[in-house]
């Protein structure tokens, strides 16, 4: 048997794992606020997440997926051994983290399993010093100063502080942190859930297994 197409086999076979893994694993993460501010049960807000996690994968775009795919690594040094070693990766950190139950994101891990593995074959084949060669620099100074623009202090105490916007007319509307978090809990919920059926199809696994037919990232 052709060892490319056992490897294109390895390959989903993982990806399927880490899609099984990343629904457990993420799960608490979503339904976590729709059900401590009981707009679900615990039932209810996991059956929703199934459902809209399916519906997902044919009605929404794969704009993330695709950046996470092309975006964030250089797919000149992206090969079906550095996909495979970035999936055994996010697998290997989910389970950890899901073990000491520490909320983490898998899209993360995966990031981070995908970008990993391509900077270890640079330095194994170029050398250390071009490790970061292998990364779409751009896609990841972005995502980092995202995350830095957010303060953490701006956070502490929100639950009880109150806010009040004012409208023409002199009618106003006041509402707290609590309040606010059970007015929007399901709308983040659709979106978190609905996003959960995109990280393993950004990996271009069959295309770049398949190079010499389709060299380029192709999604569903």
């Amino acid at each position: 048997m052709d060892t490319t197409l056992i490897l294109v086999a390895l390959i989903i076979a993982v990806a399927l794992a880490f899609d099984y893994i990343n629904g457990f694993h993420d799960a608490a993460n979503s339904v976590a606020t729709i059900v401590a501010t009981r707009v679900l049960s615990p039932f209810h807000a996991v059956a929703w997440a199934a459902f809209w996690n399916f519906i997902a994968a044919f009605a929404f775009e794969t704009g993330v997926a695709s950046t996470v795919g092309k975006g964030m690594v250089d797919l000149k040094f992206v090969t079906p051994y550095v996909i495979l070693a970035g999936l055994l990766g996010a697998i290997t950190w989910d389970l950890i983290t899901w073990y000491f139950g520490l909320p983490t994101s898998s899209s993360h891990a995966l990031l981070g399993g995908y970008g990993g593995a391509a900077m270890a074959k640079v330095a194994m084949t170029v050398g250390i010093t071009s490790s970061f060669d292998a990364l779409v620099i751009s896609g990841w100074t972005k995502t980092i100063a995202f995350i830095e623009s957010i303060d953490p202090d701006a956070l502490d105490g929100a639950e009880g502080r109150e806010v009040v916007l004012k409208f023409p007319g002199g009618m106003g509307y006041r509402f707290t942190g609590v309040d606010y978090l059970r007015r929007f809990a399901l709308p983040n919920f659709y979106f978190h859930a609905a996003s959960w059926s995109r990280p393993a199809i950004s990996t271009p696994s069959w295309s770049r297994c398949r190079s010499s037919l389709r060299p380029t990232l192709r999604l569903p």
